[in-house]
């Protein structure tokens, strides 16, 4: 048995959101998470990607 957290929770409920059911949401949330990681060497700037506009 494994006690539910509130990182647990957080994590369990984002991946249980709709736009994951879709391809979109998937590479939408790889975007942020890279944008997320590279973000203090400004790698990736969310105004200069527009793939799905």
């Amino acid at each position: 048995m494994w006690s539910l957290n509130e990182k647990n929770y957080l994590v369990v409920s984002f991946l249980l959101k709709p736009s994951w059911l879709t391809m979109r949401g998937f590479f939408y949330f790889v975007l942020k998470m890279l944008g997320f990681l590279f973000s203090n060497n400004c790698i990736f700037k969310y105004n200069d990607i527009k793939i799905f506009e």
